[in-house]
C-alpha cells in the first residue's frame, strides 16, 4: 500500500505519460483530486473486485 499511496501523490502533482484515453485521464485526475483520490481509488478497488466476483459465480 506504501508505494501505491506514494504514486497517487506524485500523479497528483505532475501528469504522467498516457497509459490510456485522454477521457481515462481525464477522469483518473478527478477522482486524485477527490478528497486525496484515496477515498475514491479504494472505492474502484474494492468494486472492481466485487464485479470479478460476481462474474466468477455467473
Amino acid at each position: 500500500m506504501r508505494v501505491l499511496r506514494m504514486q497517487d501523490s506524485e500523479s497528483s502533482r505532475k501528469p504522467q505519460a498516457a497509459s490510456g484515453t485522454s477521457e481515462a485521464r481525464v477522469w483518473w485526475h478527478a477522482l486524485v483530486e477527490l478528497r486525496g483520490g484515496r477515498v475514491a481509488i479504494s472505492l474502484i478497488v474494492v468494486l472492481a473486485i466485487v464485479f470479478a466476483f460476481y462474474l466468477t459465480l455467473k
